[in-house]
Formats: structure tokens, C-alpha cells, sequence
């Protein structure tokens, strides 16, 4: 293998790694896992039934 093959290998590892090392510390930043919880209430009332309280 020649040196260009190598950076070539190194550079294209790079572009798939990088965003994905980026999306791992902005989620440990901000919070892994942002969906409601069990308790957490839909606040969109088209998916109410029915005669269903809000």
C-alpha cells in the first residue's frame, strides 16, 4: 500500500467517524434520551379519543 492509499483510508474513516463522535458529546451535553416520559401528558388533542378528558 502506498501513502496516498493510507491518508486516502485514514481521510474517508474520518468523514463516518467524526460526525458520529460529535453527535456522542452533544449528547452527552444535552441529555441522551429528551422523549416524554410514562407520566408526561400528550399535549396534542386531535390524538384524544373521543370523550376523553384533555
Amino acid at each position: 500500500m502506498t501513502f496516498d492509499q493510507v491518508v486516502a483510508a485514514l481521510t474517508v474513516a474520518a468523514i463516518f467517524i467524526t460526525p458520529l463522535v460529535a453527535f456522542a458529546a452533544a449528547a452527552l451535553r444535552f441529555g441522551v434520551d429528551s422523549r416524554p416520559g410514562v407520566d408526561d401528558r400528550d399535549s396534542r388533542p386531535w390524538l384524544v379519543p373521543p370523550g376523553q378528558p384533555l
